[in-house]
């Protein structure tokens, strides 16, 4: 039966649809502060219930019901990838749920796949804050033309999401703007496909749009003239959206979501301000260090999550994405939006992070720097790169040139030194710097292919962060 032909799923849902997405400039931040500290109580509580949290509040000596709010949530215990992984099924369900649930999985890019469980209330509930993203661009969601471009293979979080939710909607009737589509599919026919449906709205890979804008340079794609684009997934880099932006003629903004904290709702967007929102009605964010310390507002650090809404599996300080971010609690935007920001956005995964000799690291998008290259020299050559770190000190970097653009402007040997030259200079002369001219480069199978490849040994990467701990000190 279609879960929204019950008047027990339609009703909320369609409150959460109204009425959530505004919240973030209708509530001020003394009852917004009220707000999540409710939400933070029902969440623990609920998950008081649920073996997992049971035994990790027992060995913490905690008891759910002298959590009181955000104040108090430094007194609850971190939880890790791996422990979750290890508690997935058994422990991650209260027992005997009677809610129909389904799995979600990762795709594992720290090297362990992980599995949670998920239901209509993680679908529902965190509607509102995808629904906010159109709405702060002056988009209407009943009307505007959507398209997620995403991986829609069976457990993935694009494939559950469908299945919980927007599938049942279409069934219903209840929206005939949206159309889910394959980022795996060729290029062409995707492009293809695109411009029959003349979406407004396209949420997609970075790497795939960049491949569609350069696709519509060659003259595709006529119809096809969004009005904004919502890249995720992935770190988009400057020069990226550069080359999207050519191309298309609209904005296009950041969004941050995660298989661990929802189907639905992302935990950060960017306004039009290019200001990263944290999406804190629903969700609590936390930056800790190596030696998992929290800091302060404005310190670098790896990010702890919350989820303030759902049920099935909860989600509380858990510490296993690793991105990096640097958090503001509280800013007052010219968007009209006061929330948590993340400063200068999400810098990437541990495990996609370039590690240097002395002890240096550096996220996918603060290393990348071959558009700045591009840019000192006027060209727009390079389609697409890739950095692969060998060891501490061998890093290549490998650079797909644009068939129709090779022979205009600077030399293909002019852009590659160019290329060498400046990410030489952020390295240091200890390490080698080589840059070289592949075909194409390849992607892991139903995956948009990494920015970064890392293939430091176990010992390589220990070292490094540890002499990256040395020097954060």
């Amino acid at each position: 039966m279609n879960p929204l032909l019950s008047p027990r799923n339609l009703f909320p849902i369609g409150y959460h649809y109204l009425f959530d997405p505004g919240r973030v400039t209708r509530y001020s931040p003394q009852r917004m502060a009220r707000y999540r500290d409710k939400a933070l109580r029902r969440v623990v509580r609920y998950a008081a219930t649920v073996p997992f949290y049971q035994e990790k509040f027992a060995a913490a000596h905690v008891d759910a019901s002298t959590i009181h709010g955000i104040a108090d949530i430094g007194k609850l215990p971190f939880s890790s990838k791996e422990e979750f992984v290890h508690g997935f099924p058994d422990k991650m369900l209260p027992k005997g749920y009677r809610r129909p649930t389904m799995v979600v999985s990762t795709g594992g890019s720290t090297g362990k796949h992980l599995s949670m469980f998920v239901d209509f209330t993680v679908a529902a509930e965190g509607i509102g804050a995808g629904v906010r993203v159109l709405t702060r661009h002056n988009l209407n969601p009943r009307t505007t033309r959507f398209v997620s471009i995403g991986n829609f293979q069976p457990g993935k979080p694009d494939a559950v999401s469908s299945d919980l939710l927007h599938a049942p909607a279409q069934s219903a009737h209840l929206t005939r703007n949206a159309r889910e589509m394959s980022a795996f599919a060729p290029i062409p026919e995707l492009m293809a496909e695109l411009d029959a449906f003349r979406p407004q709205v396209i949420l997609c890979y970075p790497a795939t749009l960049q491949h569609l804008a350069m696709m519509k340079k060659k003259g595709m794609g006529e119809h096809l003239n969004p009005s904004l684009i919502i890249s995720g997934g992935s770190v988009l880099d400057s020069y990226a959206r550069k080359v999207i932006v050519d191309e298309f003629h609209c904005p296009v903004i950041n969004s941050y979501g995660s298989t661990e904290g929802g189907i639905e709702a992302a935990i950060a967007f960017e306004c039009l301000e290019g200001i990263w929102h944290v999406n804190h009605d629903f969700f609590h964010l936390e930056t800790i260090d190596a030696d998992h310390n929290v800091l302060s507002d404005g310190e670098r650090g790896r990010i702890v999550l919350t989820r303030l809404y759902g049920k099935a599996t909860p989600v509380i300080r858990y510490t296993g994405m690793e991105d990096w971010i640097s958090l503001c609690s509280d800013y007052d935007c010219s968007c009209g939006m006061r929330t948590p920001t993340l400063q200068g956005g999400v810098e990437g995964r541990l495990s996609n992070s370039i590690f240097t000799p002395d002890g240096r690291v550096y996220p996918a998008a603060s290393f990348a720097d071959v558009h700045l290259a591009l840019m000192k020299l006027g060209t727009q050559k390079v389609s697409q790169f890739q950095i692969i770190q060998n060891s501490l000190n061998d890093i290549e970097i490998d650079l797909v040139f644009d068939e129709s653009l090779r022979s205009s402007g600077p030399s293909v040997e002019t852009v590659i030194e160019e290329v060498r030259r400046i990410h030489q200079e952020k390295t240091g002369p200890t390490v080698k710097i080589s840059v070289k001219e592949v075909p194409s480069i390849s992607a892991p199978t139903n995956k948009p292919a990494p920015l970064i490849i890392s293939r430091l040994s176990a010992q390589e990467l220990e070292k490094a962060l540890q002499n990256e701990a040395q020097s954060s000190h």
